[in-house]
């Protein structure tokens, strides 16, 4: 799949949103785009995120803009023609990004809100 998107609001978010950055990578397309829309944090966890892959990038808003405002931004950043937005805490189960295939051609999807969630562990 091309053309695929991913923006993650974070703020503050300690090494989740790291953690969050690498699990998502074995499903994001080699053509993809992941980005971390640091939502002036303070604590540096998007620090060195650009780093991990050449298809992450990391932008800091000097101000705080809120979850809704940040992939706002994100999404006018990015040049994906499909769009996922993800929390900086998620941790996908296998392999996330195949679904969305059907998404993607002459039938395009206009917008689609699932909730995914694992309900066969206890909460951290």
């Amino acid at each position: 799949m091309s053309g695929l998107s991913v923006v993650m609001p974070s703020r503050d978010e300690g090494h989740r949103v790291g953690a969050t950055v690498r699990a998502l990578l074995p499903g994001l397309p080699h053509d993809g785009e992941l980005l971390v829309v640091d939502d002036a944090s303070s604590d540096g966890s998007t620090d060195g995120l650009a780093a991990i892959d050449p298809r992450v990038r990391v932008h800091r808003s000097p101000r705080r803009l809120g979850p809704a405002v940040a992939r706002n931004v994100g999404a006018m950043l990015t040049v994906g023609d499909l769009l996922v937005f993800v929390d900086a805490h998620v941790d996908p189960l296998g392999p996330w990004a195949g679904p969305l295939r059907s998404m993607t051609g002459p039938r395009r999807v206009g917008a689609v809100s699932p909730a995914l969630e694992d309900w066969t562990t206890e909460p951290p």
